[in-house]
């Protein structure tokens, strides 16, 4: 998988240029990996635990089963620009405690949850910025977390 182009304020290391990399592999695989489920409907797992680990596992799960019950989907698609890397933590010690946090936009207006065959409603333009934390588990790169940083585009 192809790391995406990204900006930072850090002077980074080698290693930590290499755990970025990493990182945005997972961060990559991971937005996939929830267009995916939630263009299905919940109904396509499969997999779901390879970018994703802790909180974020558990919320794309969750989703997952809520838009299953509900009977809907995700209309449109959820998108990424503007990608920042914000933090590395790399511990030489413990390699399982390395993290990345990533900042990025996305257009929230660019995807909607909308009941089963029925199409994406337009919406005002809105976009968000989002922070995600990557780390390490079982020596792999995943998404462990995720939260709004803002309601608008910064």
């Amino acid at each position: 998988m192809e790391v995406p182009e990204y900006e930072t304020d850090l002077d980074l290391s080698e290693e930590e240029k290499e755990a970025v990399d990493g990182a945005l592999v997972a961060f990559v695989g991971y937005i996939k990996t929830i267009n995916r489920v939630f263009s299905s409907g919940g109904t396509d797992m499969k997999g779901i635990d390879t970018f994703a680990a802790k909180d974020s596992l558990r919320s794309l799960k969750d989703s997952a089963n809520g838009l299953k019950k509900e009977d809907k989907y995700m209309a449109g698609e959820y998108d990424y620009y503007n990608l920042r890397i914000h933090e590395t933590t790399l511990d030489s010690k413990s390699p399982e405690k390395d993290s990345v946090k990533i900042l990025f936009c996305s257009h929230d207006s660019k995807h909607a949850v909308v009941k089963t065959g029925k199409s994406m409603p337009s919406q005002t333009s809105k976009s968000l910025t989002i922070l995600q934390t990557a780390s390490k588990h079982g020596g792999k790169w995943k998404i462990s977390n995720q939260e709004l940083w803002s309601e608008k585009c910064e």
